[in-house]
């Protein structure tokens, strides 16, 4: 599953509006195991911008937030977590023996992120070696100079963004007609017709009205 927001993208694109917050920072950034070191400071919830990257342009929601320290030492720098658990993987338990091993292909969740194992009998901790747990990131790992931009998305829009993405995911929902697309055994299913083009109905036009509350004049980010 991508952790990049590409409804939240597309919909702030449609708008012209991507709620900036007024706070930006310009520089070298490190991606890593879908996290960003960044300077400034941020919230767990808000919505991030990336731009200036090969891999991570996008909009991203925190996840959590970590104090970057070296030594001991914190640096005054803030590791931005994106990455949750969005597949209720069972998180990792340290094996009591070999009847409770990990077997080879095995998925769990630990401390940051998704872990493959790789060979069978496995007792060893994901992350402390490479060759017996992979590490299945969404955002590659990488260095890069750019931007991220703080965003103020309101919490209605967001909401929003979520009825477009579940009707994306369905194939729509209640419209004013409907266009037949095939038979499935004895029930007929079908998909909202737009009054326009008398096709399927695209998520711009079935949430126009409600997406013009928050339609700006011009792009704010080359994203």
């Amino acid at each position: 599953m991508a952790i990049a927001n590409t409804t939240m993208l597309a919909a702030m694109r449609y708008c012209r509006n991507f709620f900036l917050s007024g706070q930006s920072e310009t520089g070298l950034f490190e991606v890593k195991q879908n996290s960003i070191i960044v300077r400034g400071e941020y919230k767990a919830g808000q919505y991030v911008a990336i731009t200036g990257s090969d891999l991570s342009n996008g909009i991203y929601k925190i996840v959590e937030i970590s104090r970057r320290t070296e030594s001991g030492v914190e640096t005054g720098e803030s590791i931005l977590w994106f990455t949750e658990n969005p597949d209720n993987l069972p998180e990792w338990e340290q094996p009591s023996g070999p009847e409770t091993a990990y077997n080879k292909d095995d998925l769990v969740w630990h401390v940051d992120g998704r872990y493959i194992s790789l060979v069978d009998a496995n007792t060893y901790e994901p992350g402390t070696n490479a060759t017996i747990w992979e590490r299945q990131a969404d955002m590659a790992d990488e260095s890069f100079t750019g931007t991220v931009y703080g965003l103020r998305a309101p919490v209605d829009f967001v909401a929003l963004v979520g009825e477009i993405e579940t009707f994306n995911e369905t194939g729509g929902g209640i419209g004013r007609g409907y266009v037949r697309e095939g038979v499935m055994g004895e029930h007929d299913w079908a998909k909202p017709v737009s009054p326009k083009t008398g096709g399927v109905i695209s998520w711009q036009e079935q949430y126009a009205s409600q997406l013009s509350n928050y339609t700006l004049h011009s792009y704010s980010l080359d994203i």
